[in-house]
């Protein structure tokens, strides 16, 4: 009778204990559908993880291009504004012809880039400087054909345009020489040029504010990366 009620009393237990791991958390069927959810959580974490890396991207190329963009287009204003003024960037001055002086080097509308001299020895017989003239106080660039020696005993430059047959009257201090002419942009130079038409104007106007609005709009896009997947 104790044997029977025992063995009653063990499969009462077996039951229950089968009944509790059914209903419990850590049945397999919770173990299946947990792991499926975690698998599924793990996909859609690495698509989140793709599309912030891609955003991230975008707002690095965006923030790369207005570093790249903004003095070109502030220089390209500078010259646009007063092209016969000069323009320095970065140590080099942007100078637009205006005369045929110096044909065939360059010619009218071209643009030339002058460098900053700090010695004499860096002017030589042929070098074609940059320097203001005393008579009237004008920007030229002409070649040096020779030099003389003033009254103070400091060397003073001949020039003269290649395009000229008579060299350029009186002489040339090394004070007054703003550099020597280190390049000829004959395509910047017609660029600029045609910028300052009225066409010029409303075409550089127009992608100027192209070019601002393409930035807003795709820095609005990849501003908040943390926004993807919400």
């Amino acid at each position: 009778m104790e044997k029977s009620k025992t063995k009653a009393k063990l499969i009462d237990q077996s039951q229950k204990a089968s009944v509790d791991f059914s209903r419990g958390d850590q049945s397999l069927a919770s173990l299946k559908q947990n792991n499926l959810i975690k698998y599924d959580e793990l996909e859609e974490y690495k698509t989140l993880r793709k599309k912030r890396t891609k955003r991230a991207w975008i707002r690095a190329c965006i923030w790369l291009l207005v570093l790249l963009m903004t003095p070109l287009i502030v220089f390209f204003s500078l010259v646009i504004i007063n092209p016969n003024s000069g323009v320095n960037f970065f140590g080099y001055t942007f100078y637009i012809v205006e005369s045929e002086s110096m044909r065939p080097v360059f010619d009218i509308n071209d643009c030339i880039v002058v460098k900053n001299v700090n010695s004499r020895e860096e002017i030589q017989i042929g070098t074609d400087i940059c320097f203001i003239r005393k008579s009237d106080g004008r920007i030229v660039t002409h070649r040096v054909i020779g030099s003389v020696i003033n009254e103070h005993g400091e060397e003073e430059y001949i020039t003269r345009g290649v395009h000229n047959t008579v060299a350029d009257e009186g002489s040339v201090a090394f004070e007054n020489i703003i550099g020597r002419r280190v390049g000829v942009l004959t395509a910047l130079g017609h660029i600029v040029m045609f910028f300052r038409t009225w066409v010029g104007i409303l075409i550089f106007l127009g992608l100027f504010i192209t070019l601002m609005f393409g930035f807003v709009i795709s820095f609005r896009y990849s501003n908040d990366i943390r926004s993807v997947g919400n």
